[in-house]
């Protein structure tokens, strides 16, 4: 919530609190007890709805860290990558191959992590020439685990809010 919606429910719950005090009052008018009623469960919405807000905070933090995760990753294996393009002047590999930390963590989430994917398909392709540069089936699977685990993460606030 904004300052503005903030200050709108804080009224709210004054009023919630106002007419349950006097409700010996409201109750003897009975369409101002149904008003109430319903005033009550409008606020007990807009409380359920701040909470979930609220419970997806640290995503952000967590998706920061997995993101930051993938990029490391993803760059020696782009690195390999582009020097074995070099060794072969294979020009199409050295431009699938053009990726850097700074195109991974800045952008937007999911082109980082298709960006990722993409490098991660080629080297796939490559596993057998990437050996000769230090470039293990393991690096290969931790690649792989950290754009899964980053692509769940980018998910998760949305999921949690649908919720």
């Amino acid at each position: 919530m904004n300052d503005r919606q903030e200050d709108r429910f804080s009224m709210f719950l004054v009023v919630r609190g106002f007419l349950d005090q006097n409700s010996a009052t409201v109750s003897s008018i009975p369409a101002f007890l149904a008003a109430q009623n319903d005033f009550g469960t409008q606020v007990d919405v807009i409380q359920s709805l701040s909470l979930q807000l609220h419970s997806s905070a640290g995503t952000t933090a967590d998706k920061t860290k997995l993101r930051g995760a993938m990029a490391d990753a993803a760059v020696p294996v782009a690195a390999a990558m582009r020097a074995l393009a070099a060794v072969t002047a294979d020009n199409q590999l050295a431009e699938q191959a053009d990726v850097t930390r700074f195109t991974l963590i800045g952008g937007r989430d999911t082109l980082a992590a298709d960006r990722a994917d993409q490098l991660h398909a080629v080297a796939t392709q490559q596993a057998a020439n990437l050996v000769d540069y230090g470039i293990s089936d393991s690096h290969l699977t931790t690649l792989r685990t950290a754009i899964d685990a980053y692509r769940a993460a980018v998910r998760a606030p949305q999921q949690t809010i649908a919720a």
